[in-house]
């Protein structure tokens, strides 16, 4: 049994494999400001109008985004009209910004399905050959309920704890896709 948990490289390691995966990489970039003053504790705030994040980050903000126009790919490095872009839609949100200084900033890759939701589950293609991947920016909170998903099918043959169907590698090829209505 194989489990192919390789993040925004799944679909290359597919491929390694003959099954085609529809993850691909996709560059977000953040910011970390110098301390502000904040209320305590400061909430996760989400934009849906433009996308912008931020959360409390030490006594700062982490504020990203994700760039609609950045290419599918393997991009690398900081792009500084991006973090401009970052910062002048997170003043817009919250005007406190306009006293941030910037501490740190870092770009990384989202694995990134055609819809947005993660793929669950054994490949119809190749028995025993599993797939956990695609969960743009969602893996970290969703491992636990993965993790314990993908035991069960490996030991047991099948999900107990939740049924991850509807996460099933075919739907793409079926037509399927889920909807998402938080990633832009």
């Amino acid at each position: 049994k194989v489990v192919n948990a390789a993040g925004p490289w799944a679909s290359e390691i597919g491929q390694m494999a003959g099954v085609m995966i529809p993850v691909f990489p996709w560059r977000r970039q953040v910011i970390v400001t110098h301390p502000l003053p904040l209320i305590d504790p400061f909430p996760m705030l989400v934009d849906m109008d433009t996308g912008i994040y931020m959360h409390k980050e030490s006594d700062g903000l982490l504020i990203g985004w994700a760039d609609p126009d950045q290419p599918k790919g393997f991009l690398s490095g900081i792009d500084d009209d991006y973090n401009r872009t970052i910062i002048e839609k997170a003043m817009a949100r919250l005007p406190l910004l306009m006293q941030a200084t910037l501490l740190t900033t870092w770009a990384g890759y989202y694995e990134t399905t055609p819809d947005h939701h993660g793929i669950v589950g054994e490949a119809a293609a190749l028995e025993g050959f599993y797939v956990a991947a695609g969960f743009s920016g969602h893996g970290v909170m969703h491992s636990p309920a993965v993790g314990q998903v993908m035991a069960e099918m490996i030991v047991k043959g099948c999900a107990e704890t939740l049924d991850p169907a509807s996460l099933c590698l075919e739907r793409f090829a079926e037509g399927k896709p889920l909807k998402e209505s938080v990633v832009i």
